[in-house]
């Protein structure tokens, strides 16, 4: 080697073996290799940090106010929250997002939820921003790139009431929520309160204020007026006259009148929030209610109904003053009683038993009736001894439902053009066993004697008056439905033959709902409109109705095709035993439920079943057809 140069031993070595480093070289190589190819992988590797977002849009408001009246006070509040890393927060114009970074000892969900709670605190303070007469909602959400999840906002704008927007956005919601694709669909910007106004009459009268005062009082009131925007300074900000109530205290101070002294809505009225509490009810229970929205507005329906009542009697007691119209409700009531006593003196003492299916157990169904009409006073003792006990089955009918059933029938027999009053029932004393199928005790299932039970104890009645065969005495009870939606209807059938009050005899009427029944069908365009399913067939069934010198009517056959899974659910009656005729009169024909299977096999339902429908599978219902009246002439 030659003087100067230092020998690196390594090196050296190195180039004196190299089949050796060759080989090391390799080994390494492989292992490194093997080692890669061990590692375990993801197709889709979850990245997830312990961070939460809070989005909110509040429109047409510059970034400086967006800062000012959401971003602020919200992290503010948010910078209370346990396990708190960091929070970051930006304002645009229309928009603020806030970040919070939590410690990974926090599971994400309870880190958001930590974070709903915050910002429920803030959105419920009276001074929260408001838009379009709702507080603004901020999103509470978190981020993983793990999930392949798109996002669309819909806004809906127009120049339209609130309730109806709010409407037009329930449907587009349902609609979306039918795609297969879509994981959830959630509505905001509408309000849920509902504010309860109720009058006191007197006070009202006293105050000489009408329900236009008070309706036009709350409509000038309870409205927020757009003043457009300024600028300043640089900055540009909304200004809005705010008039929409928070609180319900708020009304109180609404003034009705002003000739005459002030009058303000609180001296009249009791003021309540209960919406919100109805909604709650309707969906705390196990079984929720599918659209609570839709229940609320019928009890509105009603309500408003009521209310119509009263302001009509207000005013006939306004025209005509309170003592006569005390005094023309007792000649009512009065003219009601002399009208059933005088049709009391048409009946003989008689009695009848009323068959109806046997009950799911296989234990036997019949009403009994037995009438005693009394000539001295004109009464009529109505006895219901003999009919069945109370059943396991939910055939049961509550005393009220028996006592409705009774007054219905009196009231057919006096021609049926007196008002509904108590003057009816007076003449008619009702004798039921405690414990009957027709007077029940607790805790027995009655869903199905309001709906069938009724039924028969009506038909019963108007045979033992010798007035008319039994009609098909079911209402066919059908509902359908999934987890997304349920539909209920009654179906029609055939009425019995009969005799009207000149002493004519008269035949049967096809296809009408009949006594204890009156709803109406939904039409066939809107129910394949809204629900996934055809109408195949809805037609008279000819022959269904009671053969006699006056024949029954004909039921009907509906035959509806379902487009997707349903649980289908009927409860009826008269499908082993037909409606009686009367005087000889043939029975009407006994009704079916059938399920028509896309492969082709027919699954007969009980009179009270449920089934499991599939796609293509097609419902077939015949109703039954009415007694008829008389002897068939030859």
């Amino acid at each position: 080697m030659n003087k100067g140069f230092k020998e690196f031993l390594p090196s050296s070595w190195a180039i004196d073996h190299s089949t050796v480093v060759y080989v090391l070289i390799s080994i390494f190589f492989i292992l490194g290799f093997s080692s890669y190819i061990s590692l375990p992988r993801e197709n889709f590797p979850e990245i997830n940090s312990n961070v939460i977002f809070v989005s909110s849009v509040y429109p047409g408001n510059t970034a400086e106010d967006v800062e000012r009246l959401i971003t602020d006070p919200l992290e503010e509040e948010l910078k209370g929250v346990s396990n708190l890393v960091g929070i970051k927060s930006t304002s645009q114009e229309n928009i603020s997002l806030i970040t919070i970074e939590f410690d990974e000892n926090i599971l994400k969900e309870k880190a958001k939820n930590d974070v709903q709670d915050k910002v429920d605190a803030v959105t419920a303070q009276a001074d929260w921003p408001i838009f379009n007469g709702a507080k603004i909602e901020p999103s509470v959400f978190e981020y993983s790139i793990s999930e392949e999840v798109p996002i669309l906002n819909i806004g809906l704008s127009g120049n339209i009431p609130r309730k109806e927007m709010k409407i037009y956005g329930e449907v587009l919601k349902d609609k979306i929520e039918q795609m297969a694709e879509i994981k959830e669909v959630s509505l905001r910007g509408v309000q849920d309160f509902e504010v309860e106004v109720s009058l006191d009459l007197i006070k009202m009268v006293a105050a000489t204020v009408s329900f236009d005062d008070v309706i036009n009082c709350i409509q000038r009131g309870n409205n927020t007026i757009s003043a457009g925007n300024i600028e300043g300074n640089g900055l540009r900000r909304n200004i809005r006259v705010i008039g929409e109530i928070k609180n319900p205290e708020d009304l109180e101070n609404f003034v009705v009148k002003n000739q005459d002294g002030t009058v303000f809505l609180g001296d009249i009225s009791k003021i309540t929030f209960k919406e919100k509490e109805i909604k709650e009810k309707l969906l705390s229970g196990s079984y929720p209610a599918r659209s609570p929205l839709t229940n609320i507005a019928d009890l509105k329906a009603q309500i408003a109904a009521c209310k119509k009542g009263e302001t009509e009697l207000l005013k006939i007691v306004d025209k005509y003053g309170l003592r006569t119209v005390f005094r023309f409700q007792e000649l009512v009531c009065q003219n009601a009683e002399n009208a059933v006593r005088e049709s009391i003196k048409t009946i003989k003492s008689t009695e009848i038993t009323y068959q109806m299916d046997n009950d799911l157990s296989g234990a036997e169904r019949k009403v009994h009736i037995k009438l005693t009409p009394k000539e001295e006073n004109s009464s009529i003792e109505v006895d219901f001894n003999g009919t069945t006990m109370q059943l396991e089955s939910n055939y049961n009918a509550p005393l009220p439902v028996t006592r409705a059933a009774v007054l219905y029938a009196f009231r057919i027999l006096t021609g049926g053009n007196i008002p509904m009053n108590s003057g009816i029932m007076k003449p008619i004393k009702i004798k039921i066993p405690k414990g009957s199928m027709l007077s029940p005790e607790y805790p027995a299932a009655v869903i199905a004697g309001n709906v069938e039970t009724s039924q028969a104890v009506t038909s019963a009645l108007l045979m033992g008056f010798g007035l008319q065969a039994a009609s098909q005495s079911t209402m066919n009870n059908i509902t359908w439905g999934n987890d997304r939606f349920q539909y209920y209807e009654t179906i029609c059938g055939g009425t019995g033959a009969g005799i009207d009050f000149s002493g004519s005899f008269y035949e049967g009427t096809s296809a009408v709902h009949s006594h204890m029944t009156n709803s109406r069908l939904t039409d066939p365009e809107t129910l394949e409109f809204r629900y996934p399913v055809i109408l195949e067939e809805f037609s008279i069934r000819r022959g269904s109705g009671g053969i006699g010198q006056y024949h029954g009517g004909d039921g009907v056959i509906r035959k509806i095709s379902f487009l997707e899974p349903m649980i289908i659910s009927v409860l009826s009656g008269h499908r082993s035993i037909g409606p009686p005729g009367l005087l000889g009169g043939g029975s009407g024909k006994v009704g079916s439920t059938s399920l028509l299977r896309n492969s082709g096999i027919v699954e007969i339902l009980k009179y009270a079943d449920q089934i499991e429908g599939k796609k293509g599978d097609i419902l077939v219902v015949k109703t039954p057809g009415g007694g008829a009246l008389g002897t068939p002439t030859k």
